[in-house]
C-alpha cells in the first residue's frame, strides 16, 4: 500500500505542476490534482481519512496526473498544494505523514508578481 506526502507551495505560481510531473516520472510514485481528496466530484476528505485509518484505496486513476500508472504499484503519492489545515488535522493521528515544502526565490518572486501587477 503506498504512503502519502503532501506538497506544499509559499503561494500559488511557483512551479509545483512542473515538479510533481517530474516526480511522476519515477517509477515508483503518483501524483495528484489539485483537486484529489477535496470533494469537488472526485475523491473526498473522508477518503482521505478512510485510506489514512483503514487502507481503502479509492478510485485515484481519474485524478493523477500524466502519465497515469498504476498506484498500487507506486511506494508514495503525492498531493498537489492540500489544505494545511486538513494536512495537520490527519498528521495528528498519522504523524508519518510527510509534508514536502516548495519555497522560490524571494528576488525571483518579487519579479514575478510585478510583472503580473504592471500587465
Amino acid at each position: 500500500m503506498p504512503k502519502v506526502a503532501a506538497l506544499i507551495t509559499a503561494s500559488g505560481g511557483i512551479g509545483s505542476h512542473y515538479v510533481l510531473h517530474k516526480l511522476q516520472g519515477h517509477p515508483s510514485i503518483a501524483t495528484l490534482k489539485e483537486s484529489a481528496f477535496r470533494s469537488q466530484g472526485g475523491t473526498s476528505k473522508g477518503d482521505l481519512k478512510r485510506f489514512l485509518s483503514q487502507k481503502v484505496l479509492p478510485d485515484l486513476h481519474p485524478e493523477q496526473l500524466h502519465p497515469k500508472k498504476n498506484i498500487l504499484e507506486s511506494d508514495w503519492i503525492i498531493l498537489n498544494k492540500p489544505p494545511l489545515k486538513m494536512i495537520n488535522y490527519h498528521r495528528t493521528f498519522h504523524p508519518d505523514l510527510p509534508v514536502l515544502y516548495i519555497f522560490r526565490n524571494p528576488v525571483s518572486f518579487y519579479y514575478t508578481w510585478l510583472r503580473k501587477w504592471i500587465t
